[in-house]
């Protein structure tokens, strides 16, 4: 085991899923440099990148428990941290997000995430 640095570099991460020998994470920004959301990482480059940083204009908290299917789409929660903190312009913690990675869409899942009662 080693640590690398990735270029940007990364930090707080939330959730992760390896497609397509290309780690898929998300975090909740690195300091003032990058904003929360989702990112790419390529582990033969060590590059970082952005992939989404909001919904709809409302940005994120801290996006974590995604999962990735067999065409790219992503599935993933956003925690609550910044809704109960009342953050502005932050998205609703209920709702799970489902990302188009070909369409570069995304929308609510249909799904809600049952761990917080408002």
């Amino acid at each position: 085991m080693s640590n690398i640095t990735a270029n940007p570099p990364v930090d707080s991460i939330n959730g992760a899923w390896l497609f397509n020998g290309t780690i898929i994470y998300g975090t909740n920004g690195f300091r003032l440099i990058s904003p929360p959301g989702l990112y790419t990482f390529d582990p033969k480059t060590n590059i970082s990148k952005p992939l989404l940083n909001n919904y709809r204009g409302l940005r994120f908290a801290t996006p974590d428990d995604l999962v990735v299917d067999h065409r790219g789409n992503i599935l993933f929660t956003d925690a609550p941290f910044g809704y109960v903190c009342h953050l502005p312009n932050i998205t609703d913690p209920r709702l799970a997000i489902l990302f188009h990675t070909r369409q570069r869409c995304h929308r609510e899942s249909g799904y809600s995430t049952p761990r917080m009662a408002f």
